[in-house]
């Protein structure tokens, strides 16, 4: 072990002179995670709240068929847009996001107190369309609910005969937890982390010695050559779990960033939790 643990310190000494060496496995590896998991959780959560206060613009065929209706979704934030010819492959070319068609038969349904049909066109591969689709889907379905009651009080009906079974909410889950639901992404970040940190020096270590010409001297000393690699392995891991421990302390430090209370969810990421993580890791050093 004397021979392993001389090549562990000659590899770490060597390692800790090579600048990049240290930028990628003491920098970049534990940085990388923990900012695109700020960046990407920010954009995706602003881009939604950013939605859900603008105003909906929609395309709208057959608005004059449905006039109440359109009232009541303007109220709500819609703003009708004026048709184009061929709704339907303009969507699908991806010209427009979102269109509401309005059926020939609306005014006659609606008077005669059936389902008036209304349809609504998009694109379900355009990731970006979610948000403004269910929206929209929520605005018809509030406006749907509550014609169906007056309809019932019309009638002399109570509205509450429609409802055979009421079913309440009652979430237990609490911000910690939404949290840690939020944090199921994290052993990638964190396997990704270990990797970069020791894999600069296992480079160097190996194909950068031949390089250098500094490998066959190496070899030719009286040790045994599973020494030298159980030295240099040593090497690596050391540097894979100091740069763990770095990302996990970036992690603590990128949990104050996160929208935390627009999310209502409580991210902590403490000592005892590293501690933890840290040995369960191990067998990727």
């Amino acid at each position: 072990m004397s021979a392993a643990l001389t090549i562990f310190i000659k590899e770490c000494r060597e390692s800790l002179r090579d600048k990049r060496v240290l930028l990628n496995a003491l920098v970049l590896g534990p940085l990388l995670g923990p900012l695109l998991f700020v960046v990407i959780l920010r954009v995706t959560v602003g881009r939604e709240l950013n939605q859900a206060d603008r105003p909906l613009p929609v395309i709208v065929i057959g608005a004059q068929r449905a006039p109440n209706l359109m009232q009541v979704l303007k109220q709500q934030g819609l703003v009708p847009l004026p048709p184009v010819a061929d709704v339907e492959a303009a969507v699908r070319q991806q010209r427009i996001d979102l269109a509401l068609r309005i059926s020939d038969t609306y005014s006659d349904d609606w008077n005669a107190g059936r389902p008036a049909q209304v349809d609504i066109i998009y694109d379900s591969s355009r990731r970006d369309g979610g948000g403004r689709l269910q929206r929209l889907r929520g605005m018809l379905a509030s406006y749907s609910r509550r014609t169906s009651a007056m309809r019932l009080v019309a009638r002399g009906i109570s509205p509450v005969i429609g409802t055979a079974v009421l079913i309440g909410d009652r979430d237990q889950a609490t911000a910690a937890a939404r949290g840690a639901l939020l944090f199921a992404m994290l052993p990638y970040f964190l396997i990704l982390t270990s990797f970069m940190g020791g894999m600069w020096l296992a480079i160097d270590a190996t194909a950068g010695e031949r390089e250098r010409q500094s490998l066959e001297p190496l070899l030719a000393n009286p040790v045994p050559r599973s020494q030298i690699l159980l030295g240099k392995l040593l090497a690596a891991a050391a540097f894979s779990f100091t740069s763990l421990t770095l990302g996990l302390m970036a992690f603590a430090v990128a949990a104050h960033f996160l929208p935390a209370q627009q999310l209502e969810i409580s991210l902590t990421l403490g000592p005892k939790l590293i501690g933890t993580i840290l040995p369960i890791m191990v067998p990727l050093y």
